[in-house]
């Protein structure tokens, strides 16, 4: 469930709440809170996609890497294998 953050008009204090998004719609008509904006945290952990690139999949790539660096009207090579 999404979680927003309000601010209370009448105690000037602000606080994260969690709830469904038709919770949200009724919640946001109450004159006592306000909605305070909050900037999104995103984290996509590396990889593709938020996933760990595998070592076989690494494995793959390297020897790709090997074979087709230096060819003609190549160049070299711009495969990551880290």
């Amino acid at each position: 469930m999404p979680i927003y953050t309000f601010y209370n008009n009448k105690t000037k204090e602000t606080s994260d709440i969690e709830m469904s998004m038709a919770e949200h719609d009724t919640f946001s008509l109450n004159p006592e809170y306000t909605q305070v904006p909050v900037a999104l945290n995103l984290h996509s952990g590396g990889g593709i996609n938020g996933r760990k690139i595998d070592d076989g999949f690494n494995d793959i790539l390297k020897n790709i890497k090997k074979k087709h660096s230096g060819g003609y009207k190549v160049g070299r090579s711009t495969i990551n294998t880290k």
